[in-house]
């Protein structure tokens, strides 16, 4: 599974190296060599032009979805910046981004309000709104709720993507408060030490602040954890500096230990955590779920048919897929304790996943004495 270093590796190019069309052009030529002397991925592009161009092209279609259609600027439009606006800031050269149209201009050249946007899920942090493609009308991605600024109007390229009033909403409530997630949002991880989306986000501030021309509409600073790095919530998460990887092994080899384990005829079960090691595991039912494929990633949907095998002084920190001993935790997810409705998405290749034999397993925090 790719990490978040790989796409925090991916976003820097994408967002600061220059293009083919820039990195070949002799007008350029004293500000690519500036560049190169900085980047040791473009220096490496020089040899493999054709490979970056390929990945470039899919990349930018991925972000332009309908950009040569005919469609207009309203609230809700997903929205190219020309091209012609990537420029150069100090030895970098800024791309522009796709952008999320949040209110309607006064004049075809007036300036407006616009949320940056990404399309790699497993970069979102505590502020950002995770978006599905039946709410893009294109490609899933995030909107970022702390990255707003103003641009005129006459800059955008509208694409056929758009979303719904309550997205707009809900991202203006995010901008004021980034934990002001509704129900039917999926939830980010909160950000902890050494994270890469930390410094994603100072390549997205950097990004906003060159095409906005120093008008930020929000200050973005990257928000501090929401939860306290001791949360459960941290005890599972993938292995990178900063994160607390050790339990995650402990647990996977305690599962395997298991002695006809719960999880063999069950379609999903609940995993208790407590000092970072598994304290019971046992079948859970559910009343109902449903597994949808996209390119990368894989949702997961269900209801727990008894909100009663949730102990009282407990509660959901974290959704996993298991088969065998290999557990993939979600890179996001949501969980409503009056209804018992999850929703959780997976980083994972589409060839390897074999719907029957991956068990969905919520994983517990704070589990006390009915546990």
């Amino acid at each position: 599974m790719r990490s978040r270093h790989h796409a925090l590796i991916q976003a820097r190019i994408f967002r600061t190296c220059p293009p083919a069309d820039i990195l070949n052009d002799p007008a350029h030529a004293a500000e690519v060599r500036r560049h190169l002397e900085q980047c040791a991925h473009c220096s490496r592009r020089l040899r493999e032009e054709t490979a970056w161009c390929r990945w470039a092209e899919r990349l930018r279609e991925k972000l332009n979805p309908g950009r040569h259609e005919s469609h207009e600027i309203v609230p809700g439009r997903l929205c190219l910046i020309s091209p012609d606006a990537g420029q150069w800031h100090g030895d970098y050269f800024y791309t522009p981004p796709l952008v999320l149209v949040a209110e309607m201009p006064r004049t075809r050249f007036s300036t407006v309000k616009v949320f940056q946007t990404w399309h790699d899920i497993c970069l979102a942090a505590p502020g950002d709104l995770i978006l599905s493609e039946a709410e893009t009308g294109g490609d899933a991605l995030f909107a970022e709720g702390w990255n707003a600024f103003t641009i005129d109007a006459g800059l955008l390229e509208p694409t056929s993507g758009r979303v719904s009033p309550r997205i707009i909403d809900t991202l203006n409530g995010l901008a004021e408060n980034p934990a002001a997630y509704p129900d039917w949002a999926l939830i980010p991880r909160p950000l902890t030490a050494n994270d890469p989306r930390t410094d994603f986000r100072r390549i997205e501030a950097g990004v906003s602040k060159v095409f906005s021309g120093g008008k930020l509409t929000v200050p973005n600073t990257v928000p501090p954890p929401l939860y306290p790095a001791e949360d459960a919530r941290f005890l599972l998460r993938e292995s990178a500096p900063g994160y607390h990887a050790a339990p995650l092994s402990e647990a996977l080899k305690q599962i395997s230990e298991v002695t006809g384990s719960p999880l063999e005829k069950s379609e999903a079960g609940i995993m208790a955590i407590k000092d970072g090691r598994m304290k019971r595991l046992r079948a859970l039912s559910l009343g109902h779920k449903r597994f949808r494929l996209s390119e990368k990633t894989l949702t997961v949907q269900g209801a727990v048919a008894n909100l009663a095998e949730i102990p009282a002084d407990s509660d959901v920190s974290d959704i996993a897929l298991v088969s065998g001993t290999e557990l993939r935790t979600a890179v996001t997810f949501s969980w409503n304790r009056h209804t018992g409705r999850f929703s959780a998405v997976f980083e994972i290749p589409t060839d390897t996943v074999v719907k029957d034999q991956w068990k969905i397993l919520l994983i517990l925090a704070g589990a006390g004495r009915s546990e």
